[in-house]
């Protein structure tokens, strides 16, 4: 309710403005495997919350995930900076590919 109600806020002060609700980006296997409570999961879990908002406010769902994920749906670790989690500079390369290639 409160990113809802957040978007909505942003809607009304500046109704120009094209808001983009962004995927959280997966983690590689490895960091998954540390059982820290994070893992790709409950990520795919929270992008769906994510997307839901999204459509309930009017706004753009931008799945730049999708394009970091390998085949065992975690990120693929030359995305990745060494710590299981971060973006390398070519990680990043690959979100702003998607978001210039999935126009608003």
């Amino acid at each position: 309710a409160d990113y809802i109600a957040l978007i909505n806020r942003i809607k009304a002060a500046s109704p120009d403005t094209k808001i983009i609700c962004n995927s959280i980006y997966p983690v590689e296997a490895a960091y998954e495997a540390k059982d820290n409570g994070i893992n790709n999961a409950k990520i795919n879990n929270a992008n769906m919350w994510i997307l839901d908002v999204a459509e309930a406010t009017g706004t753009y769902y931008a799945d730049s995930a999708s394009g970091l994920k390998g085949e065992d749906g975690c990120l693929r670790p030359e995305y990745g900076n060494g710590d299981g989690i971060h973006l390398c500079p070519d990680g990043f390369n690959v979100i702003l590919n998607y978001l210039r290639t999935h126009a608003v």
